[in-house]
This record gives C-alpha cells, sequence and structure tokens, in this order.
C-alpha cells in the first residue's frame, strides 16, 4: 500500500495549486493523482471511513515506490493536527508572493 511520503495543507488563495504543479514536474516526485477532487482525507469523514487501502487506491496507485510521493489539499492547514497521528509544520516565506505570480 502506497502512502504519502508528505501532505502539505494549504489554504484558499495560498499557491498551493503552483505548488502541486511544481512538486509534480520534478523526476522525483510523484504528486496525488488526480489534483482534483483534492483527497482532503483527513477532513472529509466519509472518505476517510474508507480507510487508507481506498485513500492509497484512489490517489497514489500509480506512484513509482522509488519516488516521494504527496499531496497538497487546500483547508488542511485549518483542520489538521496531532488527533490524526500528524506533526503540521508551517513554513513562512521571506517575502510574500505577489498575487497573480505564475509558474513558468
Amino acid at each position: 500500500m502506497r502512502l504519502p511520503d508528505f501532505i502539505i495543507g494549504g489554504a484558499p488563495r495560498a499557491g498551493t495549486t503552483w505548488l502541486y504543479e511544481l512538486l509534480d514536474r520534478h523526476p522525483d516526485v510523484y504528486m496525488a493523482k488526480p489534483l482534483k477532487p483534492e483527497p482532503k482525507f483527513f477532513l472529509r469523514d466519509e472518505v476517510y471511513a474508507k480507510g487508507l487501502a481506498h485513500y492509497s487506491q484512489t490517489w497514489f496507485a500509480g506512484a513509482d515506490t522509488r519516488k516521494m510521493a504527496g499531496e497538497i489539499s487546500e483547508g488542511m492547514i485549518f483542520d489538521l493536527g496531532y488527533a490524526d497521528g500528524l506533526t503540521p509544520v508551517l513554513a513562512q516565506p521571506e517575502k510574500p508572493v505577489p498575487n497573480g505570480t505564475r509558474a513558468g
């Protein structure tokens, strides 16, 4: 069963889609697919109730075991924590990114 090595909790309009696309381009990273709908596995009780096997098969079935695997779900930054067995880590950028900045 393939599970993510990292989970990024996003917030609306915080650049999470841009970060997803950037990480997905990296040759050693597999990002959860499909992007839409986002997994939100730890946020939605009806999805969480289906179990880790469902989570793995739905979003990480194509993940190469030699790559890091990850997911980004908007809203997780507000509702992720120790009760889920995960340790939240926040990153603070040195400078704010201007609204409308695009990758590529």
